[in-house]
């Protein structure tokens, strides 16, 4: 005598036709039709699902429970953040370079630190160079006045 309940569900799946006795059948009720039409595997299926029809678990499990396994943060865990610690409430984004990119960076980076020096030291050349001119041209007109005066 065995014991559980009979297996109701012998197939076959609408989808792939499995006949298996091995494999476990669902059968499609009216709830589960309206699973099927949100699901995002609709484009894949070419039939019309019925009630009474049935599915293998393989085609159960990727058109009803499609979204098992996915996370979904509910609004507790999104409150309850340590916003002290992280002020954005969240964690910090972790950016990946590729080695070759990470050099190149460092690289240009070198780059910009020289062109800022050698930007400082072409400014207080052009500095003295323009106090040099004004002191000069300070000098000059005096000297053409001063002859002026003579005259």
């Amino acid at each position: 005598m065995s014991k559980g309940i009979k297996k109701k569900n012998f197939g076959p799946c609408i989808v792939c036709g499995n006949h298996d006795p091995d494999i476990e059948y669902r059968r499609i009720t009216t709830q589960t039709i309206l699973k099927i039409d949100r699901s995002p595997n609709i484009e894949n299926l070419n039939i019309e699902p019925k009630v009474d029809d049935q599915l293998c678990k393989k085609h159960y499990n990727e058109l009803i429970v499609y979204e098992r396994g996915m996370l979904k943060m509910g609004q507790k865990q999104k409150n309850c953040r340590d916003k002290s610690y992280y002020p954005s409430g969240g964690h910090p984004k972790r950016i990946c370079l590729t080695q070759e990119k990470y050099e190149n960076l460092i690289e240009t980076s070198k780059k910009v630190d020289e062109l800022q020096k050698h930007t400082n030291k072409l400014e207080t050349e052009l500095e003295q160079a323009l106090s040099y001119i004004i002191i000069n041209y300070y000098q000059i007109t005096y000297n053409y006045f001063t002859v002026l005066q003579l005259y």
